[in-house]
């Protein structure tokens, strides 16, 4: 059973691009607000006698991290729709992706309430 996919929908592309490179984004500022954090509080002692780093504060922790996942959600979709805009002109020449998807059938097993198989002695 052969399928093709000739076209890719740009708005919910874009919705499920959005949520994930959000998620992604988030990751990313809160890996790197920890590093900054740690960067600066390991060089606080070597510094030289009357520099001073500034203490980060919670809030400019947040609005990084705010930022970052800001950042990565409006590329990320800039990109999807970039690569979506391209995917549908070029299967509109070639035809684009052929699938060939297969039927499978499973058999579940039905759970027995917990109870074990009695042995009987004949």
């Amino acid at each position: 059973m052969g399928y093709q996919l000739r076209k890719i929908y740009i708005w919910p592309a874009i919705k499920i691009s959005f949520f994930l490179f959000a998620i992604f984004g988030v990751a990313i500022g809160i890996g790197w607000v920890t590093l900054v954090s740690l960067f600066t509080s390991f060089l606080r002692p070597f510094l030289p006698e009357g520099w001073e780093l500034a203490k980060i504060s919670g809030m400019s922790l947040l609005a990084g991290v705010f930022l970052s996942a800001s950042v990565y959600a409006g590329l990320g979709v800039v990109f999807t729709v970039i690569v979506c805009l391209v995917y549908n002109a070029v299967a509109n020449w070639t035809g684009g992706f052929e699938i060939d998807l297969d039927k499978v059938i499973s058999v579940a097993s039905i759970p027995d309430g917990g109870e074990k198989e009695k042995i009987t002695d004949a």
